[in-house]
């Protein structure tokens, strides 16, 4: 704790420069166990409550090594059900492993989904762009295929190549089977 607030160059970043220091009663170290000691039990260690604080009694206690992990910068906090917790007490709380959740973060899942422990799919326009995607949908809305040539200046025989690529075959199908149950 005391060679820790020192300028010394391995921790001078992370305490002696944001101004973390130790209060001028624990330099005696007897006074350190004097306000410290009765609150030490074995397998605890010292912890900062607020770690942009330094080390006083009002700032310090004793915790678990699992606890004292929780309470570091870099710990990412989470907020699930009005309350705060670090990654790893979720990933506890939901019986996930905390890289999973890590992983579904990055792909887009909210909390509540990876609580629940799926995703909710949202329908997206496909990727095939705007013509495709107008294409599909005449043709899901009962055009003929000659009708929709003419619309769009084209022949036939091309879209009916269009039609059967497999990709634009499972969009149209999707399409038309919404364009039934919303005319129902």
């Amino acid at each position: 704790m005391m060679w820790r607030c020192q300028p010394v160059k391995w921790f001078r970043a992370r305490y002696f420069d944001r101004g973390i220091s130790v209060c001028e009663r624990w330099h005696d170290v007897n006074a350190f166990i004097q306000d410290m000691g009765p609150l030490w039990k074995p397998g605890l260690e010292l912890d900062r409550i607020d770690n942009d604080k330094g080390y006083s009694p009002e700032n310090c206690r004793f915790i678990s090594h699992k606890e004292q992990m929780n309470n570091t910068r870099r710990s990412r906090v989470i907020e699930y059900l009005g309350r705060k917790m670090s990654l790893s007490e979720f990933a506890g709380l939901v019986g996930r492993k905390p890289n999973t959740i890590i992983w579904n973060l990055r792909r887009g899942w909210s909390i509540n989904e990876i609580a629940e422990g799926e995703r909710v799919r949202v329908e997206k326009p496909t990727k095939l762009g705007r013509l495709a995607n107008e294409l599909i949908s005449d043709r899901a809305a009962g055009m003929s295929l000659p009708a929709i040539a003419l619309k769009y200046s084209t022949f036939s025989g091309n879209l009916s190549r269009f039609y059967r690529l497999p990709h634009i075959k499972t969009s149209l199908e999707r399409a038309t089977r919404k364009e039934t149950i919303s005319t129902e």
